[in-house]
């Protein structure tokens, strides 16, 4: 339902993952950008991105790739 609010769980490496892949779809055409099928969609990941940022540590950090390494290495099967 349109205007309706979730709440959704995430673990601490599912955020960072998550924020780390959209701002790299932020940031521009590369080889491994996502190709989007709607304006609606580019819109809720801007918005995925805004609702995420609080919640990642020092995405500044000298060891931000590092920690964004070992949180995909968790989470893939």
């Amino acid at each position: 339902m349109p205007g309706r609010r979730r709440k959704i769980r995430l673990t601490h490496d599912e955020i960072l993952v998550l924020f780390d892949l959209v701002h790299r779809w932020q940031g521009g055409p590369s080889p491994d950008t996502v190709l989007l099928a709607h304006p609606g969609e580019a819109a809720a990941l801007r918005r995925l991105a805004e609702v995420l940022a609080p919640e990642v540590d020092g995405v500044y950090d000298a060891r931000y790739a590092e920690a964004v390494d070992a949180a995909r290495a968790a989470l893939a099967p």
